[in-house]
């Protein structure tokens, strides 16, 4: 009591009103180390007027105007509403606590640390507008929830988020997005989900030149990236907008997570990738086994590397099938070779065609073989990662039903990854294929 005595002698403009209200319009308010101010209503901070807070500062809304300064290195346990348009030096705390709704308008303010702690019925804290974490972002409880809606939340270089889990995260439920600044080559990770109970967070770093890296996690993957039908089938229900400040000159790498639920009928984990929307379809990366448990503590995980352009990425499956547009004719030589029956058919093309790729990895003549259940309307083309036409192996023209194969060298290529694209009668198949270099 008597801290809280010596406290209140410092107070130089203090205005009580009748409704309990704190309006600092002068002077400085200010809480001594092992002090605490409290109220159960509101704090307003002046322009020309300084908060300053060293031990606690507890009440419902806290106000800071224009021309008003908070500082100090307590906590400002606000149990609704922050608004700041004044200026937050030191290492001040505001610390979301309560059960009340809580909302946060900022303005674009820099906050040094933030503590989103609700409890009770209400668990996460919701932004009104942007906002910048310069030192630390903890969540206290589980649940808890950061809610970004429409607004950007920023953290500067050295900024982090502690006491993360799939219970506590930032929640991309609009066009807001985390930023991070300065992703360089050590690796950041972006503590994020669609929703509240969907826990997606991915892991970037940059050998490339160090940018501003910003990401919005989507409920669904969506057939045109950004826009289109949620896919239904082999792939994660899950996708990311990765956005970069200064376009080229990055380097990524990019390791997704996931969890059971996130899957969709037919996904395999052990034949997956990180996929890039390229603008007219998700592109194609070699396959691999997906990491992690799939419990809490270890959710699925996928990597890719390499990627010099940001966009859309999801996870797919060696079975997805999405037909790319033609882009351009490299060539319209057509190999085709009579051949007997393979030994055992591979891929299914329908529910009585099967094809196979082989060699793969291949380095040179690499053979599609097909067998058709009836006469089709056939069209085999070779495309690259990028949805763009190698080479057209045949037709569109009608071919009878049986097997059939096609040749295709891929010494005219660079390495890389490439798929064969069969169309029968409107059926559409891609069948991967890796070119190494020997």
């Amino acid at each position: 009591m008597k801290k809280i005595l010596s406290s209140l002698l410092l107070l130089a403009g203090l205005l009580p009103l009748a409704n309990a209200q704190m309006i600092v319009t002068g002077g400085h308010l200010r809480s001594t180390a092992g002090g605490m101010l409290g109220t159960t209503s509101d704090v307003i901070v002046k322009s020309g007027a300084t908060l300053n807070i060293d031990a606690t500062l507890s009440c419902r809304d806290l106000t800071l105007l224009t021309g008003s300064i908070a500082k100090g290195a307590g906590i400002h346990e606000v149990m609704r509403n922050l608004s700041v348009s004044g200026t937050i030096t030191a290492a001040s705390t505001f610390a979301f606590r309560g059960s009340l709704p809580a909302t946060v308008f900022s303005s674009g303010a820099q906050v040094p640390n933030m503590i989103v702690g609700k409890t009770g019925a209400v668990t996460s804290v919701s932004l009104a507008s942007p906002i910048t974490v310069k030192n630390n972002l903890k969540f206290e409880v589980a649940p808890g929830h950061l809610l970004l809606g429409n607004h950007d939340l920023s953290f500067l270089s050295a900024a982090t988020v502690t006491g993360f889990a799939n219970t506590k995260f930032v929640v991309t439920n609009g066009t807001g997005r985390y930023i991070r600044q300065a992703v360089g080559t050590m690796a950041q990770t972006w503590h994020i989900g669609a929703t509240t109970t969907s826990y997606n967070p991915v892991i970037i770093d940059n050998t490339g030149t160090a940018d501003v890296i910003g990401v919005r996690c989507l409920s669904n993957a969506l057939s045109g990236g950004g826009s289109g039908a949620p896919l239904t089938a082999d792939a994660v229900a899950t996708s990311w907008e990765v956005t970069e400040a200064v376009p080229g000159g990055s380097n990524l790498g990019f390791s997704a997570k996931w969890y059971p639920s996130d899957q969709l009928p037919g996904f395999l984990k052990t034949a997956c990738s990180v996929r890039r929307y390229n603008g007219s379809a998700w592109d194609f990366s070699p396959l691999g086994a997906a990491t992690g448990t799939g419990s809490a503590a270890s959710p699925y995980t996928i990597v890719r590397t390499g990627l010099t352009d940001v966009g859309y990425f999801t996870v797919l499956d060696g079975d997805f099938q999405m037909a790319p547009p033609v882009v351009e004719n490299r060539s319209e030589n057509a190999q085709e070779a009579p051949g007997k029956t393979p030994e055992f058919l591979a891929t299914q093309v329908s529910s009585d065609e099967t094809a196979r790729v082989f060699p793969n990895p291949s380095d040179a003549l690499t053979r599609l073989q097909l067998s058709l259940a009836e006469t089709s309307t056939l069209e085999v083309a070779v495309f690259d990662a990028q949805g763009r036409l190698v080479k057209r192996l045949f037709g569109p023209a009608a071919a009878d039903g049986g097997f059939r194969e096609f040749v295709w060298d891929a010494a005219e290529v660079s390495a890389g990854a490439y798929f064969f694209w069969v169309k029968t009668d409107g059926r559409v198949q891609s069948l991967p294929v890796l070119v190494q270099k020997k």
